[in-house]
């Protein structure tokens, strides 16, 4: 089976400090424990709410991807750090000239 290409989308958005060393860091976790090249990616997480017959929003995720598993030109540079932007353009408006951030465990955006 093959898989859809991602559609290039730029990124939007920015990290702070802490976001940026957190995704450092459980890159790094990754890539010792799973003997291969890593690659954060940020998405959008939505879902059909059956009783609602619609998406609702359920927020940003970030997730990994191997190097083989996606292709190069995907892989972006945001505040020195590489990521996959992996969303549609309408979900990249989610993200736009926001701030990332890393607080009390979990990803979310800055002053949200």
């Amino acid at each position: 089976m093959s898989r859809k290409p991602f559609e290039f989308i730029p990124i939007n958005f920015h990290l702070t400090n802490t976001a940026i060393a957190e995704i450092r860091q459980l890159t790094s976790e990754l890539d010792s424990e799973g003997g291969e090249a890593y690659v954060a990616t940020f998405a959008w997480h939505e879902e059909y709410e059956e009783s609602e017959r619609r998406l609702v929003d359920r927020g940003l995720v970030l997730g990994w991807f191997t190097r083989a598993q996606i292709q190069q030109n995907v892989i972006q540079s945001v505040d020195g750090l590489e990521l996959v932007f992996a969303v549609t353009p309408k979900q990249a408006q989610k993200f736009a000239n926001r701030v990332i951030d890393f607080a009390d465990g979990r990803f979310g955006f800055s002053g949200s």
